[in-house]
């Protein structure tokens, strides 16, 4: 993917993220990524404001 990126002209430094990327795409010239919504965790936006996910099962179930 990074070849691919770096065609289009993006500047790409790969690094650990320690999270789950499910998908990205272009939207108003920024990169969005989108997640499982079963998992639990962030979002964090090219300008660093996060958006925490919590899972939707999460809130349904009983407790055990």
């Amino acid at each position: 993917m990074v070849p691919a990126l770096q065609a289009l002209g993006e500047t790409v430094q790969v690094a650990a993220l320690g999270l789950k990327a499910n998908a990205i795409e272009r939207v108003g010239g920024k990169w969005v990524g989108a997640a499982d919504p079963r998992s639990e965790g962030v979002a964090i936006a090219e300008d660093g404001i996060v958006t925490k996910i919590q899972r939707v099962g999460a809130l349904q179930r009983a407790p055990e």
